[in-house]
């Protein structure tokens, strides 16, 4: 979602891929990444404030979350 509370969506992007969001402090959720993809692997990250703090790779389902 963005800082407005609307999920944001692309489809068909072609690869490779990147969007940055900011957020509002204190954010009221976590951010996440989902990733639905067919055929090749692709890897998600999620960096706060420059400092990664979560990379997946997979194909199919691939999400990235900062939370354990």
């Amino acid at each position: 979602m963005d800082n407005g509370g609307v999920l944001q969506t692309e489809f068909n992007v072609v690869l490779p891929w990147s969007k940055e969001v900011a957020l509002p402090e204190p954010a009221k959720q976590s951010a996440s990444v989902s990733i639905i993809n067919v055929g090749r692997e692709v890897t998600c990250s999620i960096d706060i404030e420059g400092a990664p703090v979560q990379q997946r790779t997979g194909s199919g389902l691939t999400i990235c979350s900062p939370l354990p």
